[in-house]
């Protein structure tokens, strides 16, 4: 049976709230699935069929806490089906009418890096059809409905 590790950093809970979904989403379909917030305990990621990381977006940049674990797992994330989900509430600053220019420009960038699922299957490694298809399916109700 397919081991799925959710794994997410966030400062104000929307990310839980994207990856719980995700998760949700993969148990109906039979997937196990743990979900660990990686600001409270690092996860072993050896015994996971594959992996998806969520992170937010503030002011550029993504999540410390997971640009960090990427780093010191990097080697480990290459071996197994791994999918990135980039979230950002920066729309709201796009569409602020006391924002100043700089501070529109600086959520219109972090638009442009939010809602970002990236899925990738390593070379030679087998391909978990079923999880890219719940991926993809999630992704694309979760992001349409507006869910955030």
């Amino acid at each position: 049976m397919e081991r799925v590790g959710v794994f997410y950093a966030t400062r104000e809970g929307h990310t839980a709230r994207i990856a719980e979904h995700v998760a949700s989403a993969l148990r109906r379909v039979g997937i196990i699935v743990e979900v660990s917030n990686i600001r409270h305990a690092e996860p072993d990621l050896a015994g996971y069929s594959a992996v998806i990381l969520a992170a937010s977006v503030h002011a550029g940049t993504h999540e410390r806490e997971m640009a960090a674990f990427v780093r010191r797992h990097i080697a480990q994330l290459g071996r197994v089906p791994a999918a990135f989900i980039s979230v950002t509430l920066s729309q709201a600053g796009v569409e602020m009418p006391n924002a100043t220019p700089e501070q529109r420009a600086q959520a219109a960038a972090d638009v442009q890096r939010s809602w970002i699922v990236s899925i990738r299957i390593p070379a030679g490694g087998r391909s978990t059809s079923k999880l890219r298809q719940v991926l993809c399916y999630t992704a694309s109700t979760t992001f349409s409905s507006g869910s955030s």
